[in-house]
């Protein structure tokens, strides 16, 4: 239940402080018991899919136990999965089903493979704010999530590299170029020229977007909580200062021991698009 804005050490460090807050403040607004379950659930009906769950919440006075012989958490009420957020962004109003889909698919996954048909997704927004969203399973996306679990395990099972969809997956695939040249197929010029379209679109929204801040940073001035009705729903807080070393100074002064302590990086691949002033 890390932030998505932090390093992932960091993240996860606070993930573990806030859980078992987060899990209680739950129990407290449910009115029912929380309890942790540490082993790894394997679905008897799709041995490809298996789940580590945050928290269990069982029925009043009783202990949710994992049945492996019939593949289901029993004496179970809902699952329980903890979330830290720094932003409410691609999230409804609490109360509501409306949360982002990787989670959302996340839920249904556990609610399968656990035969619990409630999952409560509650999430922590800027350390104060929690919410909580009822996902209950629903026949036609457990399916969908069902069916892309078992063609992806069949993909591992024989080898076969699934489709590259995401840049991290693209340059850990091609992190070097060779100097060839490759014609585009009618789709992928295609492609280009919706990508010129959307780049333009992305910067002048980053101009309004940066005008609007602008003008809502002029309003706060020195304060560092803006409120609507009463209700916070931004900070501008001035931060802790970094410390840095000097590594231009240090090499000038003290280029023996800058020379040890100095390591290569990864070479970058830089995606430009050549414009007729190339």
């Amino acid at each position: 239940m890390p932030r998505e804005d932090e390093p992932q050490d960091e993240r996860r460090r606070w993930g573990q402080l806030l859980e078992d807050a987060i899990a209680q403040r739950v129990s407290e607004i449910e009115k029912r018991p929380v309890q942790r379950v540490k082993q790894t659930l394997v679905s008897k009906q799709y041995p490809f899919m298996l789940a580590h769950l945050d928290r269990a919440m069982p029925h009043n006075k009783s202990i949710s136990r994992w049945n492996e012989h019939a593949g289901k958490l029993n004496n179970t009420y809902a699952i329980i999965e903890l979330k830290n957020a720094a932003s409410d962004w691609q999230y409804g109003d609490a109360g509501t089903d409306d949360v982002p889909t990787h989670y959302l698919v996340q839920c249904v996954h556990q609610m399968i493979v656990t035969g619990v048909p409630l999952c409560i997704l509650a999430v922590l927004f800027y350390g104060s704010d929690l919410r909580r969203y009822p996902i209950t399973l629903n026949d036609d996306t457990a399916r969908m999530v069902i069916e892309g679990e078992r063609a992806f395990w069949q993909m591992v099972q024989e080898g076969v590299e699934p489709p590259r969809t995401t840049l991290a997956d693209v340059k850990l695939a091609y992190p070097v170029s060779k100097s060839v040249s490759k014609e585009a197929t009618p789709d992928i010029a295609a492609l280009l020229t919706r990508y010129t379209a959307v780049r333009d679109e992305v910067e002048s929204f980053s101009r309004e977007k940066d005008a609007i801040e602008a003008q809502v940073k002029d309003f706060m001035g020195e304060a560092d909580t803006l409120t609507v009705y009463g209700v916070p729903v931004l900070t501008w807080k001035t931060g802790k200062a970094r410390t840095m070393i000097d590594a231009e100074r240090l090499r000038a002064e003290m280029p023996d021991i800058a020379s040890r302590y100095e390591k290569t990086g990864a070479q970058p691949r830089t995606f430009r698009l050549k414009t007729s002033k190339d």
